[in-house]
């Protein structure tokens, strides 16, 4: 399995390898949590649509979904969510929803 690592890594500059390294770190982390958090439903399908506006400013705006499963084996269906509100208001700011899968 070793080969197979330094194959797929073969071409890759040093500071590559340490920012893929510390990238892996903080996803482990992520997944031993007990939940989901947005970095992980972007990571695994989930669509950042935010936009900017000139009356609003940033309109948090998600779509699509994501099936995680975290490092405790839990299992959460993430879904993104558009804002809610007119051409001149937001009434809403789009938000992702993590649901438990029993």
């Amino acid at each position: 399995m070793a080969k197979e690592f330094k194959d797929i890594f073969k071409g890759m500059s040093s500071d590559d390898l340490r920012r893929l390294s510390r990238e892996a770190l903080h996803l482990a982390e992520d997944l031993e949590k007990e939940e989901p958090n947005y970095s992980l439903a972007l990571q695994n399908g989930v669509e950042d649509n935010g936009y900017s506006t000139v009356s609003n400013g940033w309109v948090d705006s998600y779509s699509g979904s994501a099936i995680i499963k975290m490092g405790n084996g839990t299992i959460w269906k993430a879904i993104g969510h558009s804002p809610m509100g007119t051409g001149w208001a937001v009434t809403r700011n789009g938000y992702i929803e993590f649901i438990k899968i029993p």
